[in-house]
């Protein structure tokens, strides 16, 4: 995107309520005392969630450019708190992985030989699992598997080669999540499952975090797996 009046305001305002860019004033009207505020604003940016993607870093890029040619003497400035975005992207994505994994209750990895699939069954599957198969915490009642279709080795199998060839087959840029739609249900393993989750790609990777159920509602059409199974775990 180039670098226009419209599209300095629209970052400013985004970041403002953040409280990272409350003294940043671009366009050249930027001076030395300001300066020494936005250079104080960098260590606060450590701490909040910039929610940048690639199209993001780039606009970043074009933009402190843009002011920079301007008013050079906030070039450095401008550039170093666009890195300092980056670097703050990529520990932020460590700490979505972090949270997302702390949420998982069993965990496998698959591949298509182009990316990483990590599937993970999230706490609340519990509810749907069979006495003889824990898998989660959570202590509701809900629609569960059989007991010969519920174990670790069978969801890995079944259920989460299901979740892992969805995220293949759905294409994702970094930093960006999607939710699985829910309703729907998929002939799984001779069964017909529902699914509640998401896949976020994160440090080129996508993380699948979800819990399902088999779904006996005789209203909602069951549908056949919609991909080519391109998968196996690593």
């Amino acid at each position: 995107m180039p670098y226009t009046k419209t599209f300095e305001t629209a970052w400013v305002n985004s970041f403002a309520n953040k409280h990272i860019l409350t003294s940043w004033e671009l366009g050249g009207k930027q001076n030395k005392s300001k300066s020494k505020r936005v250079l104080e604003h960098l260590a606060l940016v450590a701490t909040v969630e910039p929610e940048l993607n690639d199209e993001d870093i780039d606009e970043l890029f074009q933009l402190a450019t843009a002011s920079a040619e301007k008013n050079p003497e906030t070039r450095q400035i401008q550039i170093a708190l666009t890195r300092q975005w980056i670097q703050n992207a990529a520990v932020n994505a460590s700490r979505v992985v972090t949270d997302i994994k702390n949420q998982a209750a069993h965990t496998a990895r698959y591949t298509n030989g182009e990316e990483t699939i990590v599937v993970m069954l999230d706490n609340d599957q519990l509810k749907h699992q069979p006495r003889e198969h824990p898998i989660g915490n959570r202590q509701d009642e809900g629609e569960k598997f059989p007991a010969h279709k519920a174990s670790p080795a069978w969801h890995e199998d079944n259920t989460m080669q299901f979740m892992a060839l969805w995220a293949a087959n759905t294409p994702m840029k970094e930093g960006g999540k999607l939710a699985f739609k829910q309703g729907d249900k998929y002939l799984v393993g001779t069964l017909p499952v529902s699914f509640e989750g998401s896949c976020q790609k994160l440090n080129n990777e996508k993380y699948v975090l979800f819990h399902c159920y088999p779904n006996s509602r005789q209203q909602v059409q069951t549908k056949a797996v919609p991909w080519v199974d391109t998968m196996h775990k690593i």
